[in-house]
């Protein structure tokens, strides 16, 4: 009976850098449906640098190496932007309690082009650390409410940015776009076709104001889930 093999020191083997290669070249296939690793075995299994590694090893490898590669650049994407600036409006809520990372991806991110790359282990563990962040950030802004109240007293806020633009959440194009989203102009206009529809918000840049208007929808959407998700409480506790 053959020895069964002990595993080796991947992160120094050569194995490693080919599998690392392979996928970059994308010659081995992220998707383990497009290959399984019993499949890729039968071809990295034949090569020298795989001589001592056991299957078990290359096969854990593998899923840890493919999860790596479609990982985004997290940093400087859009899916990063989105997620914070839904945590900082208040829609997206910081306690995991009242919204898994799951509920949040299944009802909303995962329909979003920004985030078509991101992988979902990917998403809950940036999720988990944004709401740190913010959670802290809030704190901070508590014990420094009073002197906000009193620096917004002696510096009230400008209506107008740097630019000399307004600024959005300072108009009634905010209020007027968020019950436009509620009555379900949405699904039938595009964000640029709602611009048009009011002079309130054509005082808006496209680029800003589309932003805003797919920011509604997440919102419209988060609050939707939210009543459902509490009213099944309600009825499940009665």
């Amino acid at each position: 009976m053959a020895a069964r093999k002990k595993p080796i020191d991947w992160r120094n083997s050569e194995a490693r850098v080919i599998i690392i290669t392979e996928l970059e070249l994308k010659r081995l296939p992220l998707d383990e449906k497009e290959c399984s690793a019993e499949q890729a075995w039968e071809k990295y299994g034949k090569m020298v640098e795989f001589a001592h590694v056991p299957f078990s090893q290359f096969k854990a490898r593998l899923a840890d190496h493919r999860l790596q590669a479609s990982r985004v650049d997290w940093k400087n994407s859009k899916a990063r932007t989105i997620l914070i600036e839904d945590l900082h409006e208040g829609f997206l809520p910081l306690d995991e309690e009242d919204l898994s990372a799951e509920e949040a991806w299944e009802s909303v991110y995962s329909l979003l082009d920004e985030f078509l790359d991101v992988p979902f282990e990917q998403f809950e563990v940036r999720l988990a650390d944004h709401r740190a962040q913010v959670k802290k950030e809030y704190l901070a802004s508590i014990r420094d409410e009073v002197a906000f109240i009193n620096s917004r007293r002696l510096y009230p806020r400008s209506p107008l940015n740097r630019k000399g633009e307004k600024v959005f959440d300072m108009t009634t194009a905010q209020e007027m776009l968020r019950q436009d989203i509620k009555n379900g102009v949405g699904k039938s206009k595009s964000p640029e076709q709602i611009r048009l529809s009011r002079k309130e918000y054509m005082e808006f840049d496209k680029t800003i104001f589309h932003g805003r208007v797919r920011q509604a929808i997440r919102r419209d959407k988060f609050e939707n889930f939210m009543k459902k998700k509490k009213s099944k409480k309600k009825g499940s506790s009665t």
